[in-house]
């Protein structure tokens, strides 16, 4: 939570941004970084990375 405040982020934004990222439970991340640039890297528990949606992808999810 104190890096959340340091990062002037609230829970409800990260939440939104792992939503954006395909993440719909937050049992499944291990780590979520915000990097430099503003793009939210996650970590999940099983060991895979999940690659940051790229404009061209559409609608996480795969809704369309």
């Amino acid at each position: 939570m104190r890096t959340l405040r340091q990062q002037m982020i609230t829970v409800g934004e990260l939440k939104g941004k792992l939503r954006e990222e395909g993440v719909s439970d937050l049992s499944q991340v291990r780590i979520a970084r915000l990097e430099s640039d503003g793009q939210l890297s996650v970590f999940k528990k099983d060991g895979g990375k999940i690659k940051p949606p790229s404009k061209d992808d559409g609608p996480p999810g795969g809704q369309t």
